[in-house]
């Protein structure tokens, strides 16, 4: 009996602890002082919805559920929403998107999750993860809502998706080299491992990535072509190298404004596969081979 009155005890003082514990986590737990100015943008968009609020670096981020669906919304301190987040079903999925997937090799691929992302001063995208039943690989995929790939990422992109602001410096650039100002800006990031600013633009339906040097000085500009694309000396450059069309995994058209000499201003990068090995081959305008290295 006694042994059991002790047992009973010490079951009664460690959830004791454990309560007390649990309070003292609760309290650690520190409570957000939404501005003002938030929460009237927050109530004017989203009435009759309580979200859970955290902050992030400078930003004051509402989570909810919608329709059983995940919404994140990004607010600057004045009100100004930045970022929104939005988690929806493949129904909800616009038909061009379906009909691009449709045809390429992800066709028999199922949806894994998809989300929309709207981010003040971008163009809207749409995050589309997908797994191979037949086998554990996984692709993520961002398209524009009429159904153009921006960036296909060989895996689940995991990168946090958080707000952007792109420099003036780089719009004004921007805005030298697309005179048109017909472009739609659709992703903005800096790549440390190269130190250089990527911005993914769209012009005339065409996704076009421009990138600028650690300094925001525009370097050079790219886009994906065809081999039917590629001029007969750029293609005849690259087949007397020995390497064959069936190796080509890309081919990128690129324009370096800055370039010396001129007529490396334009070039053609291949990205091929030889024995398992990647590969990249720079070819300019007038059949010179520039670069033939493996990409590590």
């Amino acid at each position: 009996m006694k042994t059991k009155v002790l047992t009973l005890f010490s079951v009664i003082l460690m959830a004791a602890m454990f309560f007390s514990c649990s309070s003292d986590d609760d309290d650690n737990i520190k409570p957000v002082n939404v501005p003002s100015a938030v929460m009237s943008a927050f109530n004017q968009a989203y009435p009759n919805t309580t979200p859970k609020w955290s902050e992030n670096d400078t930003y004051y981020v509402a989570e909810f559920g919608n329709d059983n669906n995940e919404v994140d919304v990004w607010f600057t301190a004045d009100g100004t929403i930045m970022l929104t987040v939005k988690e929806i079903s493949t129904a909800q999925l616009p038909q061009a998107i379906k009909t691009s997937i449709a045809a390429t090799k992800y066709a028999t691929w199922t949806y894994d999750d998809v989300k929309f992302i709207q981010r003040k001063g971008f163009d809207d995208l749409y995050k589309v993860e997908m797994d191979d039943p037949k086998s554990e690989s996984d692709v993520t995929l961002y398209y524009t809502k009429d159904g153009i790939l921006v960036r296909e990422v060989p895996d689940i992109d995991n990168s946090p998706i958080i707000p952007a602001v792109v420099p003036q410096t780089i719009i004004d650039q921007l805005d030298q080299y697309f005179p048109d100002k017909v472009y739609k800006i659709l992703d903005f990031d800096y790549e440390a491992s190269t130190k250089t600013y990527e911005v993914d633009i769209i012009e005339y339906n065409i996704p076009i990535e421009v990138v600028f040097n650690n300094s925001q000085v525009l370097v050079y500009w790219q886009w994906e072509t065809t081999l039917a694309k590629v001029t007969d000396v750029v293609k005849n450059a690259y087949l007397n190298l020995g390497y064959t069309v069936n190796q080509i995994d890309d081919i990128y058209f690129r324009e370096t404004p800055n370039a010396s000499p001129r007529e490396n201003v334009t070039t053609y990068i291949f990205e091929i596969e030889v024995n398992n090995i990647d590969r990249q081959i720079i070819i300019n305008e007038n059949g010179t081979v520039l670069s033939d290295n493996i990409i590590k």
